[in-house]
């Protein structure tokens, strides 16, 4: 698949001779290289997208041959990691590209895949301006994507291979879409108004916070006993679940939780501070004052990242910050 994109940094290098890492963290270290852009990760049977702001990866996604989904960073590193085949790519965009490319991963379309030789092209700018849209529109031409975004009905700037941002009015699209339309093979998608560059917590964030609820864990079992703690946070874990829809990328091990998610810094906090809360309360009865410092002594190694988290914003774990 080939997306809009301003510069090539690297193309179709093989990945087992790539170390992703590397790529990584080379796209944050000069001032140059603070790019927004993609990590294209191709497979035979389908491909991942790791979305750059400043050379940060702040989400990820994947595209097969049936649908597209957000996945967690941490899920695609892995993944790339462990190939046996496959070619990385990284390219620097133009930030409303990397939006477009989010909401095209993790939002429904309003239509999907329109072949514009099917379409009433004429009718379709008219109804756009009556309905005021704001959006953007998906062109696919085989395995290349462009894009154009709209504001209250009128189409606004087109993002074409490697032109970016270019003006657009009604009338050129409309010439644009009537040229396309003589022959089979355009395919055009609409979605709504472009989402903010919604950042996923890095996996640095998730492995913080599985280190805390597993040291947590460990901890209260030397005292109660393993099979009493194995019972609790099963049963904490289960409800933390029914209350937080992406805590079912995570399982339970015995005392040990492990997995990824896909889920915002501000999202995983909360969960993890909702799962320590349940935990304090069922133990209270049992340790009394004494669960409270062992929360605190567990938390005091980890305070400062935890702060900066937001953690201590939720569900009373305020207490524990001092």
């Amino acid at each position: 698949m080939k997306f809009p994109k301003k510069r090539t940094i690297l193309e179709n290098a093989k990945l087992d001779f790539v170390n992703i890492d590397n790529v990584l963290s080379a796209s944050k270290k000069e001032r140059a290289s603070k790019i927004s852009g993609y990590v294209l990760l191709k497979y035979p049977n389908s491909m991942d997208i790791i979305l750059l702001r400043e050379g940060e990866p702040i989400n990820a996604g994947r595209f097969t041959r049936r649908k597209r989904e957000i996945v967690p960073i941490e899920e695609v590193v892995k993944k790339a990691k462990n190939a046996t085949s496959g070619l990385v790519s990284v390219y620097e965009t133009a930030s409303e590209v990397v939006r477009m490319l989010l909401s095209s991963i993790s939002e429904k379309p309003i239509f999907k895949e329109k072949d514009v030789s099917e379409v009433d092209i004429v009718k379709l700018i008219k109804k756009l301006v009556e309905l005021k849209y704001s959006g953007f529109f998906e062109l696919r031409k085989g395995i290349s994507f462009s894009y154009v975004s709209f504001e209250k009905g009128y189409a606004k700037k087109g993002f074409f291979n490697d032109k970016l941002g270019v003006p657009l009015s009604n009338e050129e699209f409309l010439k644009m879409l009537l040229k396309s339309s003589k022959s089979e093979g355009l395919k055009i998608s609409a979605f709504k108004t472009t989402l903010a560059e919604e950042e996923q917590a890095p996996p640095s964030a998730i492995t913080l916070f599985l280190n805390v609820i597993n040291d947590l864990s460990k901890k209260i079992s030397s005292i109660v006993g393993e099979s009493l703690s194995k019972r609790t946070i099963s049963m904490a874990f289960d409800k933390t679940r029914e209350l937080f829809d992406w805590f079912g990328g995570f399982k339970i091990k015995g005392l040990v939780i492990e997995g990824t998610a896909a889920v915002s810094s501000e999202d995983l906090a909360n969960g993890f501070a909702y799962l320590i809360k349940d935990l304090v309360e069922f133990y209270k009865p049992i340790l009394g004052a004494r669960i409270e410092k062992i929360v605190k002594d567990i938390l005091k190694d980890y305070r400062f990242a935890l702060k900066n988290l937001g953690f201590y914003k939720n569900y009373g774990m305020e207490k524990y910050e001092e």
